[in-house]
């Protein structure tokens, strides 16, 4: 594969901490994979190294392609090291340290990763409990927010010029984790194929699906 002077540069500067900007698409898990193997041809053995990802499915594929690398330059012994290396997603490798030294935080050494829904309905329930608070109490200052802003979807459509399926649909939306509709925001991900991920509730999975659709330019 031919480098460009700033991948190379990536691939093989050595001696310093170095951060590279990439935006999706541009060969960043290609880059981290040459990197890594050119690190173990200079006699770091892949268990020493740690590689962290946003997303389960980018740390199987970076897994996956280190492995390939390996396979292919012939440095067999690594490759018995490879399921053991510590190649996963930050969340999970702090989990492990936590895990680990937990009684030096004198926490649980039970804890665990609480799932995106499960955050999601928490806030709902907070948000949810808020609401009636306020509303027992009369607070006026909430009453007035509420009759100012608190439109039916009929009276939104009529201010913003658009069909009410077209405000459902966007409201729809809003059930989505926010990295995901943040890419809709920025516009890396079309409103009918982030549409397509709202029955699924784990939030990390609808991220990482999003992002394989943005990478692969997948269409509907």
């Amino acid at each position: 594969m031919a480098w460009t002077k700033e991948q190379e540069t990536a691939i093989y500067k050595d001696g310093t901490n170095i951060i590279v900007s990439a935006g999706a698409g541009s060969g960043k898990t290609a880059v981290l994979t040459e990197r890594v193997l050119e690190k173990v041809k200079n006699g770091i053995s892949v268990d020493n190294l740690l590689i962290l990802t946003f997303t389960k499915m980018a740390a199987k594929e970076m897994r996956e392609r280190i492995g390939d690398k390996l396979k292919k330059a012939g440095l067999t012994s690594e490759l018995s090291k490879l399921d053991t290396a510590d190649i996963t997603t930050f969340d999970a490798y702090a989990l492990s340290l936590v895990k680990k030294y937990h009684y030096y935080l004198n926490v649980s050494k039970d804890i665990s990763i609480i799932d995106a829904s499960v955050i999601t309905l928490y806030k709902r329930k907070v948000l949810k409990d808020i609401f009636n608070e306020l509303y027992e109490k009369e607070d006026s200052k909430f009453l007035s927010l509420i009759k100012e802003y608190s439109l039916k979807q009929d009276e939104v459509a009529e201010k913003v010029s658009k069909s009410r399926v077209a405000i459902t649909n966007s409201l729809r939306l809003l059930k989505l984790d926010e990295r995901v509709r943040q890419m809709v925001i920025e516009e890396k991900l079309k409103s009918g194929h982030a549409r397509t991920l709202i029955p699924i509730e784990d939030g990390d999975l609808q991220y990482e699906i999003a992002q394989k659709i943005f990478d692969e330019k997948l269409i509907l």
